[in-house]
């Protein structure tokens, strides 16, 4: 076991998730608080500098506080969610460009959709994104969903009843 860095404000704190390899050879990750706004960030590791580079800090309108791993996706680009912010405050689902360190917010989650994610993306083989809420829904305790990468559409698939489940995470 080596130790390669310390998480600090600057380059993130509280990485909650795993990392993955993107095709450039350097790890990516999130951490859900530090970077430029303190709301979390997304960074880049270099495994043969032993560099550590924030790329991307969330802010409130766009999402923050991530708590998962990035998915990169069968097009090229990583998605990931953010468990606040975004236009309802409910957190968001983003697409992310390692070669560009650009961010798009694609979805915001709202009350009756569900809110709140605190997990990691998966792509389904039809290409879809999947995922769940933790809160929210018809029954207030989250959701399973699917987010379609063609369409940029969302839709809640499954809404847990409390009995039979409740508040993934």
């Amino acid at each position: 076991y080596t130790k390669k860095k310390n998480f600090i404000t600057v380059t993130g704190k509280f990485p909650r998730a795993a990392l993955i390899q993107a095709p450039n050879g350097k790890l990516y990750g999130m951490a859900s608080y530090g970077g430029t706004n303190n709301l979390g960030l997304i960074f880049e590791y270099d495994i043969s500098a032993n560099t550590l580079t924030p790329r991307y800090s969330f802010n409130s309108s766009g999402g923050n506080i991530p708590y998962g791993t990035l998915l990169l996706a069968t097009d090229g680009y990583m998605y990931g969610m953010t468990t606040y912010g975004g236009t309802n405050g409910g957190g968001t689902i983003f697409r992310y460009d390692y070669t560009t360190n650009g961010l798009t917010s694609l979805y915001s989650f709202s009350p009756g959709t569900g809110i709140y994610p605190y997990g990691s993306l998966i792509q389904g083989t039809n290409g879809n994104l999947y995922g769940t809420a933790g809160y929210g829904g018809f029954n207030s305790v989250g959701v399973v969903f699917e987010y379609g990468l063609s369409t940029n559409t969302y839709s809640d698939k499954y809404h847990f009843e409390g009995g039979r489940g409740a508040n993934p995470f």
